[in-house]
Formats: structure tokens, sequence, C-alpha cells
């Protein structure tokens, strides 16, 4: 008997079929769920849907994330007037009364027409008197100067030295944050405007849409 040799074509046709088989069935020949896309969701290159068109899905985007990142800054923040006010409490109970200090951090809400929903500020003042307080001033950057708390005591300014740089980072993402924020309402803006011009949107494959 004369045995037959296998073409090679008839190899290459033969794997492609295994091939099609594992991807189907499994490596144990047993009927699983096709392994081409384990996640269920994903969805194949040529039915992936086209990004969203309205130019208001930027807003829907990015609004939410700054109100998150805003909230966990203020958190932060917060948790950084906590600590300082209980370091404060045990060195005020080390000195006299004279040496006591009053100084402190408060975080307050500051929204603003500029600003938007869920800004906030980290500010540092003393306390003067019953029911008074004096900001103290910080200037145009995010950071307070040293020159800003010669007021306060000595011990005061050492605690100041530790907390400011953290409180002042905080204030930097925060700004960054209403930046994003104030340039994708800008967008918004722009895009209308050329829109309202006759331009036209542009879909996904670069065609203008009438």
């Amino acid at each position: 008997l004369r045995r037959r040799r296998n073409s090679p074509s008839r190899n290459a046709g033969e794997q492609d079929r295994a091939a099609a088989r594992f991807l189907i069935h499994g490596p144990d020949g047993g009927a699983t769920e096709p392994m081409l896309h384990p996640d269920k969701n994903v969805k194949p290159k040529n039915e992936i849907d086209d990004p969203p068109n309205d130019v208001t899905d930027v807003l829907d985007v990015v609004e939410p994330w700054v109100l998150a990142t805003l909230e966990q800054l203020r958190r932060q923040a917060e948790g950084l007037v906590t600590s300082f006010a209980a370091r404060s409490v045990q060195e005020r109970a080390q000195r006299p009364r004279s040496q006591r200090g009053e100084l402190g951090i408060r975080v307050r809400f500051q929204p603003s027409a500029r600003s938007g929903e869920g800004s906030f500020t980290c500010e540092w003042y003393l306390v003067r008197g019953r029911r008074r307080t004096r900001y103290l001033p910080k200037g145009r950057g995010d950071r307070y100067p040293r020159s800003a708390f010669r007021s306060a005591q000595p011990w005061e300014r050492d605690l100041a030295a530790e907390f400011e740089p953290q409180l002042a980072r905080i204030r930097t993402l925060a700004r960054s944050a209403g930046e994003i924020r104030r340039q994708a309402k800008r967008h918004v803006v722009l895009q209308r405007k050329l829109d309202e011009d006759g331009c036209g949107k542009v879909s996904s494959d670069g065609d203008t849409l009438s």
C-alpha cells in the first residue's frame, strides 16, 4: 500500500480547523465560552461604538471627575487639620500660658461662579480674643511664605513648616482640577460657536455632518 503524503496546504487546513476547535471548545474538547474575548463586554474592533459626537459629553465626563477629585483633596486637607490640632494640644499642655499660641488651620468651602462646585480653601489663622480670628496672608501662590507665621509662637512655626508643604500640594492639585473644569467649559463654548457658524460637526471617520 502506498502511503499518501500530506501536502503543505492540507496540513495548513487541518491546523486552522484545530485552532478553531480550540477556540470554541477549549483545550480539553469540552464546550466552553469562546476564548477570543474573555470579557464578554469587550466588542470586536469592527463593532466598537463610535465616540459620542455631542460636545456636551465632555462636561459629562469632566465634571464628575473634578467633583470626586476635589472631595478627595478636601478630605485629605481635613485630615491634616485634625493632625495639626492634636499636635498643638500636646505642645500647649507642656508650655506656660504665655507660650501656648493660637495658630490654627481651617478648611472652608468656597464655591463661586469662577471656582465652581466643590471648591475649598485651606487657610491658616490666629485667634485674637474670644470669637475673633485673623487669617494670615498667603500671597498669590499656593504656599504660605515663612514670613506669614512671624506672629506665631516658635513651636507653632515649626509645626507650620511641617504641615504647610502638604497643604500647598493640596492647593496646587485643587487649582489644577479647577483649571481642567474651566478649560472643558471653554471648549464647549468654542465648539458650540463653531457649530452655530455653520461648520457642522465632524464624525469619527472625518466626514462633516450636516
